[in-house]
């Protein structure tokens, strides 16, 4: 399958429910020249403009952060069914822009693109969903948010470069193989720092568990006492995450580009049409997972705060990626890509300090390197 883009640095819009990669902040973002000319053709606002830019970013990453951090906290719920709670957050999304899509498509004011487009929508959707946001909660189940996290990340930058150079052509520059360096040496890294304290048999009071997936399946232990076995698994299910993320957002770079229409004219997937089709998939699947596994009383034998916790995820990632796409109109890519290493650094912080991670000097190295290649991957477009 090969999506044909005419340059490299294609307009990537769509919510990815699980996390944010920087390949997808960057073609995003407006560019330098477009900012300073803007500037030109209106000082006062060329002054504002790049601030409110930088305050509605901060807080997009900040609501990202959040949502994130609420999947952390349920998996703190043995009982509770992962894909409960990615069918609830989803939910959100779904139910917020469902009315929005119809209103318009009443005042036939929509635009819909033609069945292929439709068709690589609902694949990216279905390989998100299906394979990206369930790896990427029981990642924090298996590894905590600590090591998660950052091999996510890695995976997701690593999995961006390649398949945009197989499925959309995309340059595979000098710049971005020293990326890849540099988020290998980080794999390795945080592999040691989990292997080195490997216990075949960990002892239940040190560490949090949490379910990893759906149906009747014995909770893990987040801390250090992790066997190889277990390494492995979340390590692999790292990899599932961040490549199926950076395969959805290969597929949505093709996708959005504006289409030259016969008049001349360009027309774009409207950015709701794609949200209602990746979240209302999302929402679908889980919920039949999650009637395949546990019947009918799955989907309300829960305890009543987790209500509030999935919802809570829901929003924010909502919120989030209003604030973050709405900031990309007046911030420069160079500085989104400085951005986005925060909501990194805040998962990683809030897993020691508020779950009670483990972390040693490995960890610490290996989350600086993979900063340094979120920083690379932001400049190698």
């Amino acid at each position: 399958m090969e999506i044909k883009a005419e340059k490299e640095d294609l307009p990537t819009i769509g919510p990815d429910s699980t996390s944010n990669s920087v390949p997808d902040i960057v073609s995003n973002a407006g560019s330098e020249a477009d900012i300073k000319t803007a500037a030109k053709e209106d000082p006062e606002k060329g002054t504002i403009r790049p601030f409110y830019g930088l305050i509605l970013c901060l807080s997009g990453e900040f609501f990202y952060f959040f949502a994130n951090f609420l999947l952390r906290w349920m998996t703190e719920y043995e009982k509770v069914s992962t894909d409960w709670t990615l069918m609830v957050k989803e939910s959100v999304t779904t139910f917020t822009v469902l009315p929005i899509v119809i209103f318009l498509c009443v005042k036939k004011k929509y635009y819909f693109p033609a069945w292929k487009i439709f068709a690589l929508i609902f694949l990216s959707a279905f390989v998100c969903e299906f394979f990206s946001s369930r790896a990427f909660v029981w990642s924090f189940a298996l590894l905590g948010v600590v090591l998660a996290m950052p091999l996510y990340v890695t995976f997701q930058i690593l999995g961006s470069n390649l398949f945009g150079a197989v499925l959309i052509k995309e340059r595979f520059t000098r710049l971005k193989m020293i990326t890849a360096f540099i988020l290998i040496v980080a794999v390795a890294i945080l592999s040691i720092s989990k292997w080195e304290s490997q216990n075949p048999s960990p002892d239940p009071s040190s560490g949090s568990s949490a379910v990893i997936s759906s149906g009747e399946t014995e909770s893990r232990i987040i801390g250090a006492n992790i066997d190889q076995s277990t390494l492995l698994k979340g390590i692999l299910l790292t990899v599932i995450g961040g490549a199926g993320s950076a395969f959805y957002m290969c597929i949505m770079r093709g996708v959005m580009k504006p289409k030259l229409q016969k008049d001349g004219s360009e027309k774009q997937v409207p950015l709701t049409l794609s949200m209602l089709i990746i979240c209302g998939s999302g929402m679908l699947i889980f919920a039949f997972c999650l009637l395949k596994d546990r019947g009918i009383c799955g989907f309300y034998q829960v305890p009543h705060e987790c209500w509030g916790i999935a919802l809570g995820s829901g929003l924010a990632n909502l919120i989030g990626f209003y604030f973050r796409n709405l900031g990309f109109r007046y911030v420069s890519a160079s500085k989104i890509v400085f951005i986005s290493v925060i909501q990194v650094l805040f998962l990683t912080v809030s897993g020691v300090w508020l779950f009670h991670e483990s972390s040693n000097i490995f960890i610490w190295i290996g989350l600086a390197l993979t900063i340094c290649g979120i920083i690379f991957a932001g400049f190698s477009r």
